[in-house]
């Protein structure tokens, strides 16, 4: 029985510790691993490569995000993956799309073989029309050229069940060659621990509970709303407010919190080495990630919530609030958290209170039940098993098996 070969090319840089680079990273791991001799990878060389270096993958010349490196890298790419499917033909290829669609886009014209598109996010109009006007005419150019591709790919991922309404309306893209793949996490990485990092015990000796948030500091993360809710909990204890993560609204942050008389309540720790940030979460008493992404229908815009930090959080065991969206309602549907109105601060310190009013048992069971929809749902090795099996649906049907 001949085995399915795949070929999987992404344009990140694997080795650089940012959220991108780490969920990227992790999944090429687990495809290398579970995938056997049926998933090949293929990535740039890494810019750091003591950081991150797979001997199972791929590399090409790396682009790091020069326009002449990047046309060097282009086909460099082509060259590769017409050797890879010349040594053993390929049953498909599948993209993680990055800067431009012009690699899949060759690579389809080149050796004809099913497109397949994975985790595909991120490319709305919406959020190219509120560029500067030079970022927004290139991403307009960009987009057209994406959306066109998107439609001759014969199936897709992505990370957003709002995502997937989105893409099926504005592409012309039908659902059944669409799947929903959440983003995923290392469950062997990110665990429960008695012990938070000794640093993090030193920062926050005083407080009775701790509520967290790892991230960049940025507009669409609507760190504010924390900030501000933070004066309405105080009647629990001492509620503080630990963030993790830098960003361009960090001051802004910081200023606000003077301003509320909060500086002894709210730490900013700025970034951190990957490695610490298991043992940052696990001095959460409530995780956070209040992120969302215009998406819009028609005259109406939607917001979708994909973090992959909401998988994080629930592999160490941490109930978490969102804003209340198609892609989070899963956390009060499976007693894992809340889904709040988007800017209701009141009805964030609701739910705050009564996550924290919980008697000790009841915490033990919340804290074990998104541990086990971690484990069970998001895992980078179940979501790698997921993906395998879709392209072996794809690859069946085109056989007409």
């Amino acid at each position: 029985m001949t085995t399915e070969h795949y070929l999987y090319v992404s344009e990140i840089d694997l080795s650089i510790d940012n959220g991108p680079g780490i969920n990227e990273r992790e999944g090429v791991d687990a495809l290398t691993k579970f995938g056997s001799n049926r998933v090949t990878c293929m990535v740039p060389y890494p810019k750091s490569p003591g950081n991150y270096l797979n001997p199972k993958v791929v590399y090409v010349y790396p682009h790091h995000s020069s326009l002449i490196r990047y046309l060097v890298y282009l086909f460099a790419s082509l060259i590769e993956i017409w050797k890879v499917n010349r040594k053993r033909p390929l049953d498909a290829v599948i993209f993680r799309l990055g800067m431009t669609p012009f690699v899949p886009w060759m690579v389809s014209l080149l050796i004809k073989k099913p497109m397949i598109l994975k985790t595909l996010a991120g490319h709305s109009l919406y959020e190219i029309r509120q560029r500067p006007l030079p970022s927004r005419t290139m991403g307009m150019v960009t987009y057209a050229f994406t959306q066109r591709f998107i439609k001759t790919c014969h199936a897709a991922d992505t990370v957003s069940l709002q995502y997937l309404n989105w893409i099926e309306k504005t592409v012309d893209f039908k659902k059944d060659r669409l799947v929903h793949i959440p983003n995923g996490v290392n469950t062997d990485f990110f665990k429960p621990g008695d012990i938070p990092n000794p640093s993090v015990s030193s920062i926050t000796p005083e407080l009775d509970y701790v509520l967290g948030y790892v991230g960049a500091l940025e507009g669409l993360r609507h760190i504010q709303n924390l900030i501000t809710s933070l004066q309405t909990l105080q009647h629990l204890g001492r509620v503080g407010l630990l963030l993790i993560g830098d960003g361009s609204q960090r001051r802004y942050l910081e200023k606000l919190t003077d301003s509320l008389n909060l500086s002894d309540r709210v730490i900013f720790t700025g970034n951190v080495p990957y490695s610490d940030v298991p043992g940052y979460m696990n001095r959460f008493d409530i995780a956070f990630d209040l992120s969302m992404v215009p998406l819009r229908f028609g005259n109406k815009v939607h917001y979708a919530s994909f973090s992959q930090k909401i998988p994080q959080y629930l592999a160490c065991g941490l109930p978490v609030i969102t804003w209340d969206t198609l892609d989070t309602r899963f956390l009060e549907n499976e007693r894992i958290g809340s889904c709040v109105a988007f800017s209701n601060k009141d009805q964030i310190t609701v739910e705050v209170a009564k996550l924290l009013s919980m008697d000790p048992a009841q915490t033990k069971r919340m804290h074990k039940r998104a541990r086990s929809y971690a484990l069970n749902h998001l895992s980078t090795e179940i979501l790698a098993l997921t993906r395998i099996a879709f392209w072996n649906r794809v690859r069946s049907f085109r056989s007409g098996l």
